[in-house]
């Protein structure tokens, strides 16, 4: 076997323009040479195909989960925003409880109705703690919860509340 010879880094750069990382193949930073053998250009990066241009849209019967891809692809994530009750960092987009009825939807995660709406427009940014007593309040408020023979609540069924 011959003996492998290993260059050695000398402060040249990658070929393409306004990249200043070190070359690893070709004269090429590993971004640029991964984009070349992907797309057979150095300027071609992720594509990204948004709304109904997207093989995986689902328009009107996007679920829970989309809803919310849909709010943050449109504002940004929850933490760039203070939360709407009290100012803080938010971590999440929650429903406002008075939009629209007929924009609102439901989805069963794990036994529990997930109530959502695919306009953007009825989500504001809470924190966790606003959150989730916004939710409480507003569950307790309008649906009175079952119980079973020991006492212990019961989880929401289609049709419940």
């Amino acid at each position: 076997m011959g003996k492998r010879t290993v260059q050695s880094y000398d402060g040249a750069t990658c070929y393409a323009d306004d990249c200043d990382e070190r070359p690893i193949a070709r004269g090429l930073c590993s971004k640029h040479y991964q984009r070349m053998t992907d797309h057979g250009d150095i300027t071609r990066g992720r594509q990204s195909i948004a709304g109904d241009r997207n093989p995986m849209w689902k328009g009107n019967s996007a679920g829970y989960s989309a809803a919310h891809w849909r709010v943050a692809a449109a504002y940004g994530r929850p933490s760039e925003h203070p939360c709407a009750e009290c100012g803080a960092s938010a971590t999440d987009w929650s429903l406002q409880h008075d939009a629209d009825p007929s924009t609102l939807r439901t989805e069963l995660i794990d036994g529990w109705p997930h109530w959502y709406s695919l306009d953007i427009d009825a989500y504001v940014p809470r924190c966790k703690k606003c959150h989730g007593a916004y939710d409480w309040g507003h569950k307790m408020a309008t649906r009175p919860r079952r119980r079973d023979e020991r006492g212990r609540f019961l989880p929401y069924l289609d049709g419940d509340g």
